[in-house]
C-alpha cells in the first residue's frame, strides 16, 4: 500500500470527513493578529497562544474575530501593521513580552530570541514592504525575497511559521507541518516525512477526499488532524 492510501484509511479512521470546519482562529479581524498567533504558536500550547491574542486586543481596544466565512476584504477599519508599530514605538522587547502580550516565551529554548520580539521584526519587514492589511498579502505571496526575510528572522528559518501565517490570512492551500502533522502522518504510513512529502502528501489526499467532502482543503484538513491529534 502505498503512502496516500495508508493515510487515506487513518484519515478515514479517524477524521469525520463530512464535518470538517474551521475554527475561528481563521477568522481574525486583522493581519497583526496573525503575526502574534504564528510565532506564539510554535512550540505552545495553543490556549497560550490564543490568550497572548486576546490580551493584545483586550489592552487595545480591539475586536479580535470577524463574522465567521466572512472574507478578509469585509473588515471595516481594519487594525493595519503601521498601527501596530505605533504602539510598539519606545518599548524594548521585554517591554513588549511582560507589558503588552504578558508572554515572555522565547523562540528557542536555547538562544532564542524573545517571541515579542520576532513579531516586531516580522511586523517591520511586512511594513519596510509596504504590507499593512490583508489587502496586501498578495504581494508577500509573489515575492520571494520579503519570504526570505520573515525566515531570516531568528526561530524563523523552517518557514513553518509562515506557511501557518499564510494559512491564517486564507491561504487554503497550505499545511503546518508541526509535530501533531508529524506524528500523524507518521503513525499512518510509518515513516517520518520531510515538510515537501507532507505538502504533496496532503494535496493528494485532499483531491481524493473531494469526492466525500467537496469543501475540504490543505487548510481545513491540516485544522482537523491537528485537533485529533491535540485533544487524544
Amino acid at each position: 500500500m502505498n503512502k496516500v492510501n495508508e493515510t487515506l484509511d487513518y484519515i478515514c479512521n479517524t477524521i469525520d470527513i463530512g464535518d470538517i470546519r474551521l475554527s475561528e482562529g481563521y477568522y481574525y479581524n486583522s493581519i497583526v493578529f496573525c503575526i502574534i498567533d504564528a510565532v506564539y504558536s510554535i512550540g505552545a500550547r495553543y490556549a497560550s497562544t490564543k490568550k497572548t491574542v486576546e490580551r493584545y486586543c483586550l489592552k487595545n481596544g480591539l475586536k479580535m474575530y470577524r463574522r465567521y466565512g466572512s472574507l478578509p476584504i469585509d473588515i471595516k477599519d481594519e487594525h493595519r501593521v503601521e498601527d501596530f508599530l505605533r504602539i510598539l514605538e519606545g518599548l524594548t522587547y521585554l517591554e513588549m513580552a511582560e507589558d503588552l502580550f504578558e508572554n515572555r516565551q522565547r523562540t528557542s529554548t536555547r538562544n532564542g530570541i524573545l517571541k515579542a520580539q520576532a513579531v516586531w521584526e516580522w511586523a517591520s519587514i511586512l511594513h519596510h514592504n509596504n504590507i499593512g492589511s490583508f489587502r496586501d498579502i498578495p504581494k508577500l505571496h509573489d515575492d520571494v525575497n520579503i519570504q526570505n526575510q520573515i525566515k531570516s528572522i531568528k526561530g524563523q528559518a523552517s518557514g513553518i511559521s509562515l506557511n501557518y501565517f499564510f494559512m491564517l490570512t486564507g491561504d487554503d492551500n497550505k499545511v503546518k507541518p508541526d509535530r501533531h502533522i508529524i506524528n500523524f502522518l507518521e503513525e499512518a504510513t510509518g515513516k517520518t516525512l520531510s515538510k515537501i512529502e507532507i505538502e504533496e502528501l496532503f494535496k493528494s489526499c485532499v483531491d481524493i477526499l473531494r469526492e466525500r467532502n467537496p469543501n475540504i482543503t490543505c487548510r481545513s484538513l491540516d485544522h482537523a488532524i491537528w485537533g485529533y491529534m491535540s485533544n487524544r
